[in-house]
This record gives C-alpha cells, sequence and structure tokens, in this order.
C-alpha cells in the first residue's frame, strides 16, 4: 500500500475517481430535482484539488522523513559492515602470521626438516673461448 501511496500518480488517478464519483452524484441529484446549496461543480474542483495537494504534500513528507531515516539507517549498517570486515581482515593477517611462527618454531625445532646448505654443489662446466 506504501507504494501507491507514494506515488503522485496514484493520488490523481485517486482524485480523477472522486471527481467522476461527485460528478455523477452531482448530476443524480440534478435529474431527481435534489438542489444542495454548496454541492457544485465548482465544490467538486476544489475537492478534487484538494486530494491533489494533499497528495502532493503526503508524498513530499513521506519521502522526506523515509529518506532521512533510511539514509541514517543505512549509514549506521555501512559502518557496522566496514567495522566487521577490518575485524576479519585483522583476524586473517594475525592467523597468518600466527601460522608463519608455528611453521618457524617447528623449523627451529627439528633440524632434520630444515633445508641443508651443505653438501655436494654441483660446478657447471663453463667454456670460455
Amino acid at each position: 500500500m506504501m507504494k501507491y501511496l507514494s506515488d503522485i500518480n496514484w493520488w490523481k488517478q485517486l482524485s480523477l475517481n472522486v471527481l467522476t464519483l461527485l460528478t455523477a452524484l452531482l448530476a443524480a441529484l440534478t435529474v431527481a430535482k435534489v438542489h444542495i446549496d454548496w454541492f457544485t461543480s465548482d465544490t467538486i474542483n476544489a475537492v478534487a484539488q484538494f486530494i491533489i495537494a494533499f497528495g502532493t504534500f503526503f508524498v513530499g513528507s513521506v519521502a522526506g522523513i523515509i529518506n532521512t531515516y533510511v539514509t541514517e539507517r543505512s549509514k549506521k549498517k555501512a559502518k557496522a559492515v566496514a567495522e566487521q570486515y577490518a575485524k576479519e581482515q585483522a583476524e586473517a593477517a594475525a592467523a597468518k602470521v600466527a601460522k608463519a611462527k608455528e611453521v618457524l618454531a617447528t623449523t627451529a625445532e627439528n633440524p632434520e626438516t630444515t633445508p641443508s646448505t651443505e653438501g655436494p654443489v654441483s660446478e657447471t662446466n663453463t667454456t670460455v673461448q
């Protein structure tokens, strides 16, 4: 329902429907020879204009309030998401550092797994002409 209330065309259509209904009522009362002093075509047009004016006011007010609320809420949500992302990145970096320290500690404790720099060195024969 809010989707329609925030659309100015919906209000224009509503005023047109009310205008049509009231005009038909005025015609029916005129044919029946019933005359009401305040119920004229000018009154009907005023009612239709009031509906459009109220709709414009309503759409503008609701749009302003919703945009203010949604914007404020979106800012808070975006800040929370950014903080969560930064926290996750920091935790991931800390986990990588901890894993690297663990690997280094294991390597230092067990020299058999440490790559050796000693041993036969292959020589390459290069001939210079």
